[in-house]
C-alpha cells in the first residue's frame, strides 16, 4: 500500500514556537512476521514543503487499534533541528488518534523523546518508551487475534487427547 498525504502544519495556539510543515509518503513493509501482527508496518518517508525528503520513519500500529508505535524516527543531517521529527510525530497523532509509544529509544534520542512527551495530551501523547525486553508481553494483549497454525493447532488437540503419551 503506497499513500499519499496533504501537508500537515502542525500549531499550537499562545506559542511563538514554529513547526515545520511536513508531507508524508506511506508505504507498507509486509515481513514475515512484525511486532503488531496481523498489522503490517509502515515505511514513512518525511518531506518538507518544498517536496524534499528530509527524513524517514517505522512505525505500526497495533491490532486492538489503541496505540501506535514508533521503532525508528531517522532526519538526515542537514535538517536535523527544524522540527521535522517533532512535526512527524504531530501528524502521526493526528492521523491515528492513539498514544504513541517508542520503541527502545537509543541515548542520543532521548531529549527529542523527553520533549515529545512534555506537550499537553490535547495536542499529542506521547508514553514511556517499551524496552525491546517488554515487546513480547505487549505482543500477549492481542495474541487472540493472530490465527493459530493447523500444524500447532493439530498438535495441541493430540496432546490433550487421554490417549496420548509421551516417550522418553
Amino acid at each position: 500500500m503506497m499513500g499519499r498525504m496533504g501537508f500537515f502544519f502542525p500549531f499550537l495556539r499562545n506559542s511563538k514556537r514554529k513547526f515545520s510543515a511536513v508531507e508524508v509518503r506511506l508505504a507498507t513493509t509486509r515481513w514475515s512476521q512484525t511486532f503488531v501482527e496481523p498489522n503490517p508496518d509502515y515505511r514513512a518517508t518525511i518531506l518538507n514543503s518544498m517536496g524534499q525528503e528530509v527524513g524517514s520513519a517505522t512505525f505500526g500500529v497495533s491490532p486492538l487499534d489503541d496505540a501506535t508505535y514508533v521503532y525508528q524516527i531517522e532526519v538526515h543531517a542537514e535538517h536535523r533541528r527544524q522540527g521535522y521529527a517533532l512535526a512527524f510525530l504531530f501528524w502521526l497523532y493526528n492521523e491515528y488518534r492513539h498514544p504513541i509509544i517508542p520503541i527502545h529509544i537509543v541515548g542520543n534520542a532521548i531529549g527529542f523523546w523527553s520533549a515529545a512527551r512534555a506537550f499537553p495530551h490535547r495536542l499529542l501523547i506521547v508514553k514511556d518508551e517499551l524496552r525491546t525486553s517488554e515487546m513480547a508481553a505487549e505482543k500477549m494483549r492481542w495474541a487472540h487475534l493472530i490465527p493459530e497454525p493447523e500444524h500447532i493447532r493439530l498438535q495441541r488437540i493430540c496432546e490433550a487427547s487421554p490417549t496420548w503419551r509421551h516417550e522418553k
